[in-house]
């Protein structure tokens, strides 16, 4: 069992008289505290300075959850964290990843593998991807079930896509409606390389999988 509590401390005390609320970790006799966005004045704490605002416990009891369910799902690798190295994953846990920069990194560690093939296939999905989020980066939190369906809408439509020559050029392609068999392996690689990117995930994100494989009719292991 890992101690977690929201804390606020009285040498914390900023000049406008408001403190930041402290989330406090324990483990292997270290201790550590991951700062919050969340400030609150002394009409908000007890004389003993708990915090007694139910609004913001309410907040901070779904941060703890949360923070509490990704550490019970390290199952026994907690023996390898102190307080200090804990704190690290679950901050690390809440940055925004990149997908498209994720992407990059996956198929070049395919190609590392000799998975040449697997790599391509990736590669073109990443492209599509890229066109389609019209930017070369995306939060992968920001991917929900309906960026499916629209991504499909997407593909399905006679479009320009910008793509890069042997002379690394760059050109401008027109690509005419994909076929409903090049829709199902779009999918079917963009699962492939959203499941890659489960570590960085957020919560709705077996529904999204299922989706995946359920549109592009891989209804194989569904989640």
């Amino acid at each position: 069992m890992v101690p977690l509590s929201a804390k606020v401390y009285k040498h914390h005390k900023k000049a406008d008289g408001t403190y930041n609320v402290k989330i406090y970790v324990y483990r292997n006799s270290v201790k550590a505290y991951i700062d919050t966005e969340h400030y609150v004045t002394e009409k908000k704490l007890t004389t003993d300075l708990q915090i007694k605002d139910q609004h913001l416990l309410s907040i901070l009891n779904r941060t703890l959850d949360d923070y509490r369910q990704a550490i019970s799902d390290l199952g026994p690798r907690i023996k390898l964290f102190d307080g200090q190295s804990l704190k690290d994953f679950l901050i690390k846990k809440n940055e925004a990843i990149d997908f498209l920069a994720f992407c990059n990194i996956h198929i070049n560690q395919l190609k590392a593998n000799g998975q040449e093939k697997s790599a391509s296939n990736y590669n073109t999905v990443r492209n599509h991807l890229r066109d389609f989020f019209e930017n070369d980066k995306f939060p992968i939190a920001e991917i929900s079930t309906g960026t499916l369906d629209a991504f499909v809408r997407f593909l399905k439509k006679a479009r320009q896509l910008k793509r890069f020559n042997q002379f690394k050029k760059e050109i401008i392609v027109n690509a005419r409606p994909a076929s409903d068999a090049t829709v199902h392996n779009y999918l079917r690689d963009f699962s492939g390389l959203f499941s890659a990117a489960m570590l960085y995930i957020k919560p709705d994100v077996p529904r999204i999988i299922y989706l995946l494989k359920y549109k592009s009719g891989n209804q194989e292991s569904l989640i």
